[in-house]
């Protein structure tokens, strides 16, 4: 048995005002819902030997291999969504553009794992039950480990906020900077957040008047930027002593 079910939810909501042109007010939400369900058995003929002979086959001797009789279930569940506010400016000026935005982003994440399993059903007697029957099996087990994850249960949390802002003068020569502050959950307790920042210059060369009579190539750019990355690819708990 292999039953998977996903549910996802794609909205947003995108605001212009109009006192202020080029003002604009945009609200994403994305939840998410991955449910799974698996489970097998093993029955008491699964296990008859190799051989010749009907003996194999007899009452008494299925009933013999009941102890080997085993199964699963299997339950696991993730729920996760993603928040995103963003306030947008755009405007020209003549030959002067800028922009600037502002977000402001939160995203979850909790996952739960459960595994329930069951051997030995010589005291039972039969199986007819099949893996809907562990709980009569001799030996049960429930763990929140399983074999498909670390974990059995496990949460995350990140928000982010995020400043940039870019100018342009016609259209030939750009400046970009931002600026960003990140937490994530998974980090310890003195170092869950991390500021990072970038900014960068560009010059459109075929833009100038030099490069009219150079027919060949009709966009060449040059840039130079710089900035800082972060990275949060752990898993969670991994800093609890």
């Amino acid at each position: 048995m292999d039953i998977r079910k996903n549910f996802r939810l794609n909205t947003y909501a995108v605001v212009s005002l109009p006192f202020v042109k080029g003002l604009s007010y945009r609200f994403h939400f994305l939840p998410n819902l991955d449910q799974n369900r698996q489970g097998a058995f093993y029955y008491e003929n699964y296990y008859i030997t190799e051989g010749a002979g009907d003996d194999r086959y007899t009452p008494a001797a299925i009933q013999s291999l009941l102890s080997k009789a085993n199964g699963y279930l299997l339950n696991s569940q993730t729920y996760s969504y993603v928040i995103d506010n963003i306030i947008n400016y755009k405007n020209l000026f003549g030959a002067h553009s800028v922009e600037a935005t502002l977000v402001a982003t939160r995203d979850y994440s909790k996952y739960n794992l459960v595994r329930t399993t069951g051997s030995d059903f010589s005291g039972n007697g039969n199986t007819t039950l099949g893996m809907w029957g562990l709980h009569k099996a001799t030996v049960q087990k429930t763990d929140l480990y399983g074999t498909s994850a670390p974990y059995g249960g496990t949460r995350r949390t990140n928000i982010g906020y995020l400043g940039r802002a870019s100018y342009s003068y016609n259209g030939k020569y750009y400046l970009t900077g931002s600026i960003r502050r990140d937490g994530a959950s998974i980090f310890g307790a003195n170092n869950k957040w991390g500021t990072f920042a970038a900014v960068g210059v560009a010059w459109r060369i075929t833009e100038e008047k030099f490069m009219e009579r150079v027919k060949y190539m009709d966009n060449l750019k040059l840039k130079f930027s710089w900035g800082q990355n972060g990275n949060q690819g752990i898993d969670p708990y991994v800093t609890l002593s």
